[in-house]
């Protein structure tokens, strides 16, 4: 509808019809004049959307045509034209990106919009909501504020069905519109929403959602339950969660919280401060089931072994598969708790379901064990696959007491008459009345004569029958059996499964008597047999009158006993004993059997010993199977501490110029020359160091000879010093001997001047005469023996740390020439370390090694080394020639004609240089013509043009 103002004059109401022309012709008004006044009316036409002859269209330009008719038209002055306007029109809405408040703002776009007017917007055909737009004075932009409850959704496509304004309150105005849909923007949204338990108490759920665009404050979430609508839940989300966080909520334990196992949607999600709405897009979510919780744990004997305690766990959700730890403190009392935690672990075994579960624990024997025998412990924490469950308050594990067990033999022995064997056992907890042990065999389980007795909490013992065969109720002498626990044990007693071997009755089958201390003052009897049990006291009869009471005190290859006695004036040196019995005692003394003895019988063994610093005067010379007198001083002297396979050795150096001395080492015996400490005493060789005794020894057709043949001779810890002429002691070492020095030393003091040239570069003597020995000499020096250190035909040689020095024949024209070892025949020499001291002490210095055809390893230096090396003075040595004759006079260091050779070159005058060269071999020189340091040769020229040639 078109409202039109006409203005005049002497206007008066008269109904009149007012006329436009327009386009298509004549259109009359749809209604009288009304609101008339003298000077103005109003009068109202059709609006369509096409003109016609009762519809004008907005924004057409009409003429008035004419005011009433007949007598009461009234008089149109002129060109009169109306201009209907066009309507209030929305031309576009501008939606923002999102936001986070309760309400948003619409932009709006326009004409002719009306400022301070309420406007009903009709939405998709049937949603209505009143807005209020303010727009600029020119009318052609504004906004709307829309929000709240009954509003428009956010994130929503909307169409407008139509706008419409009431005007003055009468009736709706048309809001024309050329846009057609917007999309409000989004808002505060829930997205996911999902529970689970909380990991450090399972007495609260953890809810974890998703949100966007939420303002920061409260909000109140609003559940219900799937399957039970009228359970509504209330949850406030803190401010601080909002976004991508979680929170706690407590577990159902009240009307107004969740519930286990339970499927809930979300209602709606608000600010509880604001009118602020989320939209929940989140599906419904479920709540996680009853987590694991203990009730009760009890314990029990575990049934393997009764090594173990059964720990038994009651409560809900003990699922299968999952692993578990259970912590514990120890009840120290009945108000106090050890501050101190255990744990035990395991995995829930099978499917359990919410009952119960077992848990085997060993306790017995495992030092790592968190659980004791008779201890109780408050059950603190429960954690299942890492995740704290319940326990009830006052929970407690109570362990059962250590059960009875026997679990180690610690003696098994026959009684005196050889009819029982009594088995003593070491166990835990033991008690009177637990019944009886067997050992089982490989038929079936012999039963004792008696019950265990207890003899404490540890010990035990019982008794069986033994004979030489196994019967129903008899074990076997050597028997292999198993201990058990018989039938009639009671309940709680448990026995190791341990072997036990039956003794046999100990017998003796063998009797060696030695010495037993390098002074000879003590016998060792050594007792050889079968099940001499160590550490048991003995009492041995010899010759059926001589007793004595001693302890088994060693073993050999568990068939033999040593048995160590005192020196007494009833057992003596080189006398045959009969073993006549010997019977085992105990701790009083009192017998409690006798062992067999099989016609035992030993030979005391021989007093062996070299003369004292005193001296005597007897006949030395020992042959196998020969006896001797003795030598009449014996004193503190020196004594040979081992000696097998003779009857009786007395030798000594004679103090005499009469005789010469051969002392001979023969059948296999054993002799250490040692004064039985670390000490280093000295021997004088001889043992008179008069003046007498020194000439006598300035002969050489007087000599001493030690000569071992097929036996061992070893000097430790002594030094041997040799007062004789340099030539006349030797220990000579033939096949199949031992010779050991070690720790000792050999000193000549006496020194041989010899101008002799033929032995220069091969001797025969030695203090040391080897041949087909094995010999070792360590940490023993060897110095001043003029004759030479060692001399060795074929056999083994080994220095340890060896020193050589001095060892020289004095030759005035050959002072350096030293005899430290010839070697030959084909000997081996293996040198460990190197030579040291003396001779040796520099790199480059000789080794003083004769070796023909012998093999040295060990040190390098020495195994590659000649005899000597000699030096030549190239700038003092000059040659002069004759028509005969060659004369080279020599001059350097150790030029000693020992393979020593000059090499002779011929000059060829065609070609300008050396060609064919002899040797002139200068071994055959004396000292006469050729000194270390220098001499004169001959050499005949036509001696050398045959070489030449």
């Amino acid at each position: 509808m078109a409202v039109v103002e006409l203005e005049g004059s002497k206007l008066v109401s008269l109904g009149q019809t007012v006329v436009l022309l327009g386009d298509s012709g004549e259109i009359s008004s749809s209604g009288p004049i009304f609101d008339v006044t003298s000077t103005q009316f109003f009068v109202s036409f059709l609006i369509g959307e096409e003109e016609n002859n009762t519809h004008v269209i907005f924004g057409g330009r009409y003429r008035v045509v004419s005011v009433g008719s007949g007598d009461d038209e009234i008089v149109v002055n002129g060109n009169l034209f109306v201009d209907i306007p066009l309507p209030p029109t929305i031309t576009k809405i501008v939606v923002p990106v999102s936001t986070s408040s309760s309400s948003f703002v619409l932009s709006v776009e326009g004409t002719d919009l009306p400022s301070g007017s309420t406007f009903v917007m009709v939405l998709n055909s049937s949603h209505s909501i009143s807005v209020t737009f303010s727009s600029d004075s020119a009318g052609t932009s504004g906004s709307i504020d829309i929000g709240g409850t009954g509003q428009l959704k956010y994130n929503t496509e909307y169409t407008l069905s139509s706008v419409t304004r009431k005007v003055d309150g009468k009736e709706d105005e048309l809001i024309f519109f050329s846009v057609s849909s917007f999309k409000t923007p989004s808002g505060p949204t829930l997205s996911s929403l999902s529970c689970s338990l909380d990991a450090s108490d399972p007495d609260f759920f953890v809810l974890s959602l998703t949100t966007s665009l939420m303002p920061a404050e409260d909000f109140i979430l609003v559940v219900t339950n799937t399957e039970c609508s009228s359970d509504i839940v209330s949850i406030t989300v803190p401010s601080a969660s909002l976004g991508s966080g979680s929170f706690l909520v407590e577990v159902y334990n009240k009307s107004d919280t969740l519930r286990y196992d339970s499927s809930y949607s979300v209602s709606s999600m608000r600010s509880s401060a604001s009118s602020v709405v989320a939209v929940v897009s989140a599906p419904a979510f479920v709540t996680p089931g009853s987590p694991a919780r203990i009730v009760k744990v009890e314990s029990e004997l575990g049934s393997d072994s009764e090594k173990s305690a059964i720990v038994k766990l009651s409560g809900v959700s003990l699922v299968g598969g999952k692993t578990f730890t259970l912590s514990l403190s120890q009840i120290i009392s009945e108000n106090v708790i050890s501050q101190e935690e255990v744990e035990i672990s395991g995995a829930l075994s099978g499917d359990l379901g919410s009952t119960s579960h077992t848990l085997t624990i060993l306790i017995f024997d495992n030092p790592d064990s968190p659980l004791a025998y008779g201890c109780s412990y408050h059950v603190t924490n429960f954690t299942v696959s890492g995740m704290s469950s319940k326990v009830d308050d006052k929970v407690n594990l109570p362990v059962p007491a250590e059960p009875h067990r026997i679990v180690s033999i610690e003696t098994k022995k026959l009684n005196k008459d050889r009819t029982k064997m009594e088995v003593v056992m070491i166990g835990r907890a033991l008690k009177s009345g637990l019944g009886k042990v067997g050992l089982l065999g490989e038929k079936s389980i012999i039963n004792p004569v008696n019950e265990v007795i207890v003899m404490n909490e540890t010990h035990c013992s019982a008794e069986f029958l033994a004979g030489e065969e196994e019967g129903e109720d008899t074990v076997k002498f050597g028997g292999e059996y198993t201990l058990t626990r018989s039938a009639s044990s009671s309940n709680g007693f448990h026995v190791e499964p341990i072997s036990v071997t039956v003794p046999y009755p100990p017998k003796v089958t063998k009797m060696e008597f030695s010495f037993s201390n390098s002074l000879n003052t003590t016998c060792r009897v050594s007792l050889f047999g079968s099940d001499l049990v160590v550490g048991s006291l003995v009492r041995v009869t010899l010759n059926s009158s001589l007793s004595f009471s001693a302890s088994m005190t060693s073993e050999t290859e568990g068939q033999s006993e040593e048995l160590r006695i005192g020196w007494s004036d009833s057992l003596q040196f080189d006398t045959k004993y009969t073993m006549s019995s010997m019977t085992a005692l105990d701790e009083e003394g009192s017998t409690l059997f006798g062992d067999e003895v099989s016609d035992t019988t030993g030979l005391s063994p021989t007093e062996l010993f070299i003369f004292s610093d005193s001296g005597s005067s007897c006949d030395g010379s020992v042959f196998c199977g020969e006896r001797s007198r003795a030598c009449s001083s014996i004193g503190v002297g020196w004594r040979i501490v081992e000696g097998v396979g003779i009857d009786r050795v007395s030798f000594g150096i004679i103090d005499s110029s009469s005789l010469s001395s051969q002392i001979m080492v023969d059948c296999g015996m054993r002799v250490v020359v040692t004064n039985g400490s670390e000490a280093e005493p000295t021997l004088r060789i001889p043992s008179s160091a008069s003046s007498s005794s020194s000439s006598a020894w300035s002969n050489d057709n007087n000599t001493a000879v030690i000569v071992i043949r097929e036996s061992f001779f070893e000097i430790r810890h002594v030094n041997v010093v040799i007062d004789l002429h340099p030539s006349s002691f030797t220990l000579v070492s033939s096949t199949d001997s031992t010779i050991v020095l070690k720790d000792a030393s050999l000193h000549g003091t006496a020194q041989l001047s010899s101008s002799s040239d033929n032995d220069i570069c091969s001797w025969a003597t030695g203090v040391l005469v080897l041949e087909n020995s094995i010999t070792t000499i360590q940490s023993t020096p060897l110095t001043q023996l003029s004759q030479g250190a060692i001399n060795m035909k074929n056999g083994s040689l080994t220095l340890i740390s060896p020193t050589f020095w001095n060892n020289s024949p004095n030759n005035p024209s050959f002072p350096s020439l030293r005899r430290n070892i010839r070697c030959s025949e084909g000997g081996t020499i293996e040198i460990d370390g190197r030579m040291n001291g003396g001779d040796r002490s520099k790199d480059d210095a000789s080794a003083w090694i004769s070796s023909d055809d012998c093999t040295i390893t060990g040190d390098e230096g020495i195994a590659r080394a000649p005899f000597f090396v000699p030096s030549l003075n190239t700038e003092q040595t000059s040659v002069k020639q004759t028509s005969d004759k060659i004369v080279i006079s020599l001059v350097g260091t150790l030029l000693i004609p020992c393979g020593l050779g000059v090499e002779i070159r011929e000059w060829d005058e065609k070609v300008k240089e050396y060609g064919k060269s002899a040797i002139a071999d200068l071994t055959e020189l004396n000292s006469t013509v050729l000194t270390e340091t220098g001499g004169s040769v001959e050499l005949v020229v036509s001696d050398l043009k045959k070489e030449l040639d």
